[in-house]
């Protein structure tokens, strides 16, 4: 059994405990906690740094010279030699083509597989709600993304001349 099976069979065992509520992880963390169902790992140092210092370097952006906010730190997958990947950060300033392409790439990718689950969940619950409704949903964002080329802010007055 998988880590992540373990943690869902945990709330799927609060949730038979307390029918008709819906998961507030912080409650079901706090039984789980004192029911001895969930023991916290053990601390590395060395991982929670790396952790705490990639979430650091995804949260990092800055305005380009044509004003737009960007994230400045772009990750990307390295295989070492020994055959493991991992997760290196390239400046999207300094950084090559190659290490931005595969960032943007991955980013890419994974948008994608979350609109694909969501269209998933979507279908699913249009089909088997007991409400009967039908929720529906446009997977195109080229209106949402020209509309961000638009200014947010305008004069109060207009210009003269």
């Amino acid at each position: 059994m998988t880590k992540t099976r373990e943690i869902q069979d945990i709330y799927h065992e609060w949730e038979q405990l307390h029918p008709g509520h819906d998961l507030d992880m912080r409650v079901v963390a706090q039984w789980a906690i004192a029911t001895g169902k969930w023991e916290p790992p053990q601390y590395d140092p060395l991982k929670a740094c790396a952790r705490e210092l990639s979430r650091a370097a995804r949260a990092e952006y800055y305005t380009d010279p044509q004003g737009r906010e960007v994230r400045r730190k772009q990750s990307y997958v390295y295989t070492e030699d020994s055959g493991q990947k991992r997760w290196r950060f390239a400046d999207i300033i300094t950084g090559t083509p190659e290490k931005i392409q595969m960032s943007l790439q991955h980013r890419r990718r994974s948008a994608l597989g979350d609109i694909i689950q969501l269209n998933l969940d979507r279908r699913s619950y249009n089909d088997n709600n007991p409400y009967g409704a039908e929720i529906q949903m446009s997977f195109n964002f080229d209106e949402d993304l020209e509309e961000l080329e638009h200014p947010t802010e305008y004069p109060d007055a207009p210009e003269e001349g």
